[in-house]
């Protein structure tokens, strides 16, 4: 099955659940937009188009547990539901639902290992070269739409706690627990640079100002101008290093 055949399949699926809903369908938006970017990914990478189609197919199936979790527990914290990776391996595997999207069984495997990893911490272990490769590439994408499209609102005054500037003096990912408030996602989300991968990834953080939107919107609520200007250039800095790394 080519691409195009895949995503009418997944269409099909999509509307055995209530597509009038918004965040149903604001899902739905999500998964087409991954899709795009991991095949910008994957073409930077100079993959071929059957890989590239590969990937592009760990993308449409990514998120495919999400319309599940919404419709059956009306939230998308997995924390108050379940691991959405992971279910989302439980409805392809079942009754090889995976086969209407792929019959080969290496792509099939890999499907999963993406769709699996994408939203965990960290890469399981045991991967393949080719497998991690897939991964990252799934985890890239999602990262950069979720970067590029969320946490841009902030209402009220921000009152800034400082432990949370320590992730990017770490370089590192924020710990999903105890991170609620509307300034608090959009600093989570600034950090996920220090877990992309690629050239690409990086270069498109840096073309759509990304740091640097959150940052004067945060910036437009909150009083500690210093400490905020201070992330921003961290962060920036550590960008244009990985470019750098990656260009060798």
């Amino acid at each position: 099955m080519n691409i195009n055949d895949a995503i009418k399949e997944f269409v099909s699926y999509s509307k055995t659940y209530d597509m009038t809903n918004p965040t149903l369908m604001a899902e739905f938006h999500h998964t087409y937009r991954v899709v795009e970017y991991t095949k910008d990914i994957a073409r930077s990478l100079g993959l071929s188009e059957e890989d590239t189609c590969t990937a592009m197919l760990c993308a449409l199936l990514h998120d495919i547990a999400r319309y599940k979790q919404h419709t059956t527990y009306k939230t998308s914290l997995d924390a108050r539901s379940f691991d959405h990776g992971d279910e989302a391996c439980n409805i392809l595997t079942k009754n090889n639902f995976i086969a209407r999207f792929t019959t080969k069984p290496e792509e099939q495997q890999i499907v999963l290992k993406a769709v699996r990893n994408h939203n965990k911490l960290h890469l399981e272990e045991g991967l393949s070269e080719r497998e991690e490769m897939f991964c990252k590439i799934l985890r890239d994408a999602d990262k950069l739409d979720k970067m590029k499209e969320n946490g841009n609102t902030i209402d009220g005054i921000v009152i800034l706690n400082p432990s949370y500037i320590k992730p990017f003096q770490e370089r590192r990912l924020y710990k999903n627990h105890g991170v609620t408030g509307q300034y608090e996602v959009t600093l989570r989300l600034l950090a996920f640079v220090y877990d992309l991968n690629y050239k690409y990834s990086y270069e498109f953080v840096l073309n759509n100002h990304i740091v640097e939107d959150k940052i004067d919107l945060i910036m437009s609520h909150c009083s500690n101008i210093g400490i905020l200007e201070y992330v921003r250039k961290i962060i920036l800095e550590y960008v244009n290093e990985r470019i750098e790394e990656l260009s060798k």
